[in-house]
This record gives structure tokens, C-alpha cells and sequence, in this order.
């Protein structure tokens, strides 16, 4: 019984390994109509202009804080990985605010997907919209509403306008890390 368990596992991972590796190379009708592989987006214009480290200064409804936001590339060069903290005050309270976004552009590099999770949201959400080296505007429908994340280039760096219902609630100034 182990020995023909033994060949049912190798044979599964050579069929396996066969079928990642004819997708792998482009072969016609190989993997059973595997997508092909999705191109680098190392050198569009939104990713070279993001790619890096910011400090940033935040205000809004929240009220006032301090952070940073790190933009990286990942999962193969396919996608920028977001990582946030924002060290936050309201009046004597305080509180850090922690957040992933996952950004995928398009093929030609002219529109963005987020999914954003952070330490407050029950669940991730979707954002979508044009982008380039000066920014991007992204909306959709998320678990709190309507939401809007605007991305502004500015002489110094970045601004991040975030509104929810026709709300602006919160303004994060981003300044590239030294």
C-alpha cells in the first residue's frame, strides 16, 4: 500500500512539474489553457515613480500622525506591495495604524487594481482607476461606502487625498526617506 502511494504522489508531481514548466515556456495548448505569464512592471511609469521609501505626515478626521509608507516590487515584478504605519494622535489618545495594499496595472500600464487591508477594515478592499508618474485616482465600493484614493505628485513627493462619500477624511503628505 505505501509503495503504490509512493508512485501515485511522484507521478502527480512530475505531471505536475510538466505542466507548470510547458505553461512556463510558452508552449501552444501546453497547460491546458494556462494564462500566460504576466510581464514585469518594473519600468512603467507609476512603478518607478513609487518604488522606494517615504516618510509621511497625515491629517484628517483621525486627527494628526506620523509614518511611513514603503513601495516595493513583488511576486515576480507583477505587482507593487505597500507596507504603512502611521503613528497616530487624537486629542490624548493614540493609535498606529498598520496597512498592505497589492497595486496590478494593466498591460499597457495605465490603470491600477488595489486590494487594501489594514488593521481596522473587516476585510480587504478594491480600488481601481488610470495611473501614471504623476499619480493615481482610484474609487470603488468598499464595506464603509463609496471611496476614493487620489495619489498627487507634488514638487516635493506625494499627497494622498482619501474621501469616502464625497468626504475627504484624511490627507497624507509623502516625502521620499533619506
Amino acid at each position: 500500500m505505501r509503495t503504490a502511494w509512493t508512485v501515485a504522489v511522484a507521478a502527480l508531481a512530475i505531471g505536475a512539474g510538466a505542466w507548470l514548466a510547458a505553461g512556463a515556456l510558452g508552449e501552444e495548448g501546453a497547460g491546458d489553457g494556462m494564462p500566460p505569464m504576466q510581464k514585469s512592471i518594473k519600468d512603467t511609469p507609476f512603478a518607478k515613480a513609487l518604488l522606494g521609501t517615504w516618510t509621511l505626515t497625515s491629517k484628517g478626521a483621525t486627527g494628526e500622525g506620523t509614518g511611513t509608507a514603503t513601495f516595493t516590487l513583488g511576486v515576480g515584478d507583477t505587482a507593487i506591495l505597500e507596507t504603512y504605519r502611521n503613528d497616530m494622535k487624537t486629542g490624548e489618545q493614540s493609535m498606529s495604524f498598520h496597512g498592505h495594499g497589492i497595486y496590478k496595472l494593466s498591460d499597457d500600464g495605465k490603470t491600477c487594481t488595489c486590494w487594501w487591508l489594514d488593521n481596522m477594515g473587516p476585510e480587504p478592499m478594491k480600488l481601481t482607476g488610470p495611473c501614471d508618474e504623476k499619480g493615481a485616482t482610484l474609487t470603488g465600493d468598499t464595506p464603509q461606502g463609496p471611496m476614493e484614493v487620489k495619489i498627487v505628485k507634488t514638487a516635493d513627493g506625494y499627497e494622498t487625498r482619501i474621501s469616502s462619500g464625497g468626504h475627504e477624511f484624511m490627507v497624507d503628505t509623502l516625502k521620499r526617506a533619506k
